[in-house]
């Protein structure tokens, strides 16, 4: 079964080890233990083991490109250095048929490397052999699938009863009697987060003024947690009361769109907020673009750029976007073209999106019914006529009105007059509780806006 390593009497081999948490503590399979009996079988079949690999606390049904020491050892076969990996047993490495055959198919059949298992026999040479290996590979993974849809099942559970099921709690929330209540000493300053976050729609920004304001030391990646997370809401899977809330599932939802324009900021001075983050969009490959502080002698300025363009080099829109020049196009919009688009944009919000055909297609499934039940038609071609006309069912769909209230504010009071006495951050407020996105292409504003 083994072979001699380019033409000397040496075996070169290696061990690998893994080991979950819960298995280390519970089945007596730790790592020295595992190493232990490596070691010793190794000896004893002549092995000459120069390395161990070791992936602690990872699971069996991690992707193989999370396991960081197994796919060292794949490197070091695919340069010719390993003759036999020894396991301690087969599940320690696999626990499923598809990565197996794709680690053998890939890795150790096309460079001769065997593996052995030390407390069981496997011959990967003859029918039979592989068999068993499949068939051991087959209950290692039902089993592993049958102890997730019961921990998912239990979860479920107790999330439908409204018991927390992670670890900590989540900012502003402690835990009590294992479920989530408000946290009287955070309770401000979350509230305050989020009144932010839905007046400005930018997560950093909320989180800057949160931290400033409540003397604290949230990071981005903190905040855009607590933005995305329906725990806030009361929501949690199936259970829509889940616990104590801090906004609304519509102001929820007025968050996940406002995410949208959270885009990277390339900016050496991060204190700058650029107007129109998150909502200029390249007219040719639709990505929304980054901003830029662009410093030129005494003069300062913010300009935006597509990154596919400039980073990835897969768009042809490389021309930057001075705000300054959106800036001035959009407040001669709004002053000359926002009337007409008040007119258009209500004409078009009475006209109904599709007709409602339920009533017409309930009436031709009777009559496929009947050619059923007269004997006309089989049971499976009833089925699929049946399956056919439910897929051609319109609903009109309720489409709530744009409400034109503020632009028609701005109509009566004069846009300049409102935005020159507003500060920098005022105005990115201002353009993101109006407009949704903006079209630019060729360093300009290439379209009509989209307004919310």
């Amino acid at each position: 079964m083994r072979k001699e390593a380019r033409g000397m009497n040496v075996i070169r081999g290696v061990g690998y080890i893994r080991v979950s948490t819960a298995e280390q503590a519970t089945r007596g399979l730790s790592l020295d233990a595992q190493e232990a009996e490596i070691r010793a079988y190794a000896k004893a079949h002549g092995i000459e083991l120069f390395n161990i690999y070791v992936d602690a606390g990872i699971t069996a049904r991690k992707r193989l490109d999370r396991r960081e020491a197994f796919g060292q050892m794949m490197k070091d076969v695919d340069s010719g250095l390993i003759d036999e990996i020894i396991v301690m047993r087969l599940d320690r490495w696999f626990r499923n048929i598809y990565d197996y055959h794709k680690m053998m198919n890939e890795h150790l059949i096309p460079h001769g490397v065997n593996w052995s298992a030390v407390k069981e026999d496997y011959d990967t040479k003859t029918t039979n052999g592989r068999l068993m290996i499949n068939l051991r590979l087959a209950i290692a993974e039902q089993e592993c699938d049958t102890d997730g849809d019961r921990i998912r099942d239990i979860h479920d559970n107790q999330i439908a009863n409204g018991i927390w099921i992670g670890g900590c709690a989540p900012p502003g929330y402690r835990i009590e009697n294992k479920r989530l209540s408000i946290d009287p000493d955070m309770q401000p300053a979350v509230s305050y987060f989020f009144e932010r976050l839905l007046s400005c729609g930018s997560v950093r920004r909320a989180m800057l003024d949160m931290n400033e304001r409540h003397n604290l030391h949230f990071e981005y990646g903190q905040a855009i947690r607590m933005a995305r997370s329906t725990t806030y809401c009361g929501v949690r899977r199936e259970n829509y009361n889940y616990c104590p809330t801090y906004i609304s599932q519509d102001e929820h939802a007025q968050i996940m769109a406002a995410l949208e324009h959270n885009v990277r900021v390339r900016s050496a001075d991060n204190a700058r907020i650029h107007i129109f983050s998150g909502l200029l969009v390249c007219s040719c490959c639709g990505r929304r673009l980054a901003a830029n502080t662009v410093r030129k002698k005494s003069v300062t300025w913010t300009a935006y750029r597509c990154h596919r363009a400039f980073g990835d080099h897969v768009c042809d829109n490389r021309h930057l976007v001075d705000e300054r020049k959106v800036e001035a196009w959009l407040l001669d919009y709004l002053e000359n073209g926002l009337s007409d688009y008040i007119v258009s944009a209500s004409v078009a919000d009475a006209q109904p999106v599709v007709v409602d055909n339920t009533a017409a297609i309930r009436e031709r499934q009777e009559r496929v019914k009947e050619l059923f039940i007269n004997g006309f038609i089989d049971l499976q071609e009833y089925k699929r006529r049946a399956a056919e006309l439910e897929a051609k069912i319109q609903v009109p769909e309720k489409q709530q009105p744009r409400s034109m209230e503020k632009l028609k504010s701005l109509l009566e009071r004069g846009v300049r007059a409102i935005y020159n006495d507003l500060s920098r951050g005022e105005r990115q407020e201002f353009w993101r509780s109006i407009i949704r996105e903006i079209p630019v292409n060729n360093g300009a504003v290439s379209g009509d806006p989209i307004f919310l």
